[in-house]
């Protein structure tokens, strides 16, 4: 099958950054529309990252890569899930904790400071891991993430000089 997280991964990142901006907006020109917009993007943000996580799970264990990238893509994928349960907690918490002007102020002040370093961590390692390594861009000699880590003989070590012992 055919890597399909690249396609899925650039449309949530977008969409993420575009909230706080909205509320921001709606709070300086005092109109619900935006709030309601970044709802909305946020809603759909939710559901494209959902199939960004979903894609990029089977290609942790399909595509091929050298091992030194393993560490990487571990922190990719604990970012990429953190930046999947924030989002959606902000998706829950907006109705309650927006239900006053100064409580959106708070709120869209805390998912600046929370959803953007969460978005730009994920999406600077995953960059890391298709720039540095070139993975999904070149074939390497390497045994799938998946089938590593499940397997009781092989650990991963993650330090600087890391390599995978038996």
């Amino acid at each position: 099958m055919q890597n399909l997280h690249p396609l899925f991964v650039h449309l949530p990142i977008g969409l993420f950054l575009i909230v706080p901006i909205l509320d921001l907006a709606g709070l300086i020109r005092r109109n619900d529309g935006y709030h309601r917009a970044a709802w909305l993007v946020l809603l759909i943000g939710v559901i494209a990252a959902s199939f960004a996580v979903m894609t990029g799970l089977r290609a942790e264990s399909t595509v091929a890569h050298p091992i030194d990238a393993v560490p990487l893509i571990a922190a990719h994928k604990f970012w990429s899930l953190t930046l999947l349960g924030v989002s959606v907690a902000a998706l829950l918490l907006r109705p309650p904790l927006a239900a006053t002007r100064r409580r959106w102020i708070v709120f869209a002040l805390v998912q600046l400071i929370v959803l953007w370093p969460t978005v730009f961590a994920t999406g600077s390692i995953g960059g890391r891991i298709v720039y540095d390594y070139g993975v999904g861009t070149a074939v390497y000699d390497t045994v799938p993430v998946a089938d590593s880590i499940t397997s009781d003989s092989t650990y991963f070590d993650i330090s600087p000089n890391s390599h995978i012992t038996k």
